[in-house]
């Protein structure tokens, strides 16, 4: 009773470890919307777009703003404007951009709400053609200036762009690209931030390390008979009747929890051959739920190779995309763990002849124990070798096994279209910078498919996405409902 107790109380903490991190990994819901302005009114030439590596927001400006152009209205402006309130509200917009035109009613809400309270708003634009009518249909009743070069500062080459400033034209906090709803930007001014962080700093994303703190606890929940490691005996207790998510041996002697690859084997293995519904319909669970989300969270191997891959040494390229073909070998890895059991009984191929933790599970048992150790032959070295080559790839490749071997995975990234948990782009915010393709570890194009069957939800590049296209989580499927504008 009282191991029972340990472990429900474990897997309780596991659960809550689990929500706290999917809670993290969401995308906040006031991402911005942008649209690219066109080339000869940005730092780029003429012919050429805005270039992916210049398309993130801009550092704050060091030094303080000195302008002097036209109202809208004819007067003449200077930045003597900025030191009639203790914050500005610079927005760049233009008559053309669909995302810039539906805004502005909402900035002016926000005018006339804070107008009295040491707040302005200034627009800023430079199409004259068709300005007049959207600054009619608007009923803007703040200043709207025309664009000048001493605003190079602020260029990002999308609009809207907002920045806020100071009583002396200083920049506050980090340029801000895209469209938003009078709530969100209420909500900021609400709480006092002055200070408004940009687009990336903006987003709720887990960091990396806090997703391996994760895999660690698991990985140490799930292998919780600390004693069995100096003791060489495997746990035999009630734990053993229920599979853990992530690829773990049965034979760990730390292992508290039953692997669901050796346990459908065994099923499928023995004579006569008996259906495993309970494997598989946990699996079915894991997979429709969290699809591989398992693998980047739960899975003790996925976390052994991460930790190994922090070995400082020269690594493969990020992604490592060209190895595309060999991923399907571990497809085929699968198939061959699911059909020979069918056709040789007690044959579970991938346990007996690659599974790399079982090797560990193995070695663990040999050191403890020396009986054990006479017991090890020819196919304890051929697995000892590729548990060795996988330690080596590891060293170089960001987890190699996961990307080419690993059956688990394979099953699990079936479930990536489908399952509750899983990745989003909003279209109308994507621009096509690439950046999340160059993030991905796991050589994914998130702008192309964010569900790809090889993602493990690790969240690098909701991190990387500079206007907060990408979502991940449950909730993922649910589209924005305030602050969403079509692009041009």
């Amino acid at each position: 009773m009282k191991k029972r107790g340990i472990l429900l109380g474990a897997a309780l903490l596991l659960l809550a470890l689990l929500i706290w991190a999917i809670g993290a990994g969401k995308a906040a819901p006031d991402a911005p919307t942008a649209a690219p302005a066109p080339a000869e009114e940005t730092a780029a030439s003429d012919e050429q777009p805005v270039p992916a590596e210049e398309q993130s927001a801009p550092e704050s400006a060091e030094t303080a703003l000195r302008f002097s152009t036209t109202a809208f209205d004819g007067s003449e402006v200077d930045e003597s404007i900025l030191s009639e309130a203790t914050v500005t509200m610079l927005n760049f917009f233009e008559p053309w951009c669909p995302p810039c035109i539906a805004e502005l009613p909402e900035l002016q809400r926000l005018y006339e709400n804070y107008a009295d309270k040491g707040f302005n708003l200034i627009g800023v634009y430079s199409t004259e053609e068709g300005t007049a009518e959207v600054l009619e249909k608007a009923g803007l009743g703040y200043p709207v200036l025309r664009y000048v070069p001493a605003f190079d500062a602020f260029q990002t080459g999308y609009v809207p762009t907002t920045v806020f400033l100071g009583a002396s034209g200083e920049q506050l906090g980090e340029t801000v690209i895209g469209a938003r709803s009078y709530e969100q930007w209420d909500a900021r001014a609400a709480k006092g931030r002055a200070r408004v962080p940009g687009v990336c700093g903006d987003r709720l994303t887990m960091t990396d390390r806090k997703r391996f703190s994760i895999q660690t606890v698991a990985a140490l929940l799930q292998n919780a008979n600390f004693k069995g490691f100096f003791s060489g005996r495997i746990y035999q207790g009630a734990g053993k009747n229920v599979c853990v998510p992530g690829l773990n041996c049965y034979s760990c002697p730390g292992a508290v929890g039953a692997c669901p690859l050796g346990s459908l084997q065994s099923f499928l293995g023995s004579r006569p051959v008996k259906i495993p519904y309970y494997v598989a319909g946990l699996l079915l669970f894991f997979g429709a739920v969290l699809g591989r989300a398992v693998c980047g969270f739960l899975c003790p191997m996925g976390w052994m190779q991460e930790l190994l891959h922090r070995v400082p040494l020269p690594k493969r390229p990020r992604g490592d995309r060209a190895s595309g073909p060999l991923r399907k070998l571990k497809y085929v890895v699968l198939a061959l763990t699911l059909v020979l059991p069918l056709f040789f009984a007690l044959t579970p191929f991938f346990c007996k002849y690659l599974c790399p933790a079982g090797t560990l599970a193995g070695v663990f048992l040999a050191l403890a124990d020396a009986a054990v150790r006479p017991l090890l032959g020819g196919i304890f070295a051929w697995k000892a070798a590729v548990l060795v080559s996988l330690i080596a790839a590891s060293l170089l490749i960001w987890r190699p096994f996961c990307k080419y071997l690993c059956p688990l995975g394979a099953l699990y990234g079936l479930f990536n279209r489908f399952s509750l948990y899983r990745g989003e782009v909003e279209e109308t915010r994507c621009i096509r910078c690439e950046k999340c393709a160059a993030a991905c570890r796991m050589g994914v194009e998130p702008h192309k498919n964010i569900n790809s069957a090889e993602c493990i939800r690790c969240g690098d590049c909701v991190r990387a996405c500079p206007t907060g296209a990408i979502r991940m989580g449950f909730s993922a499927a649910a589209r924005h409902k305030r602050g969403e504008a079509g692009t041009p």
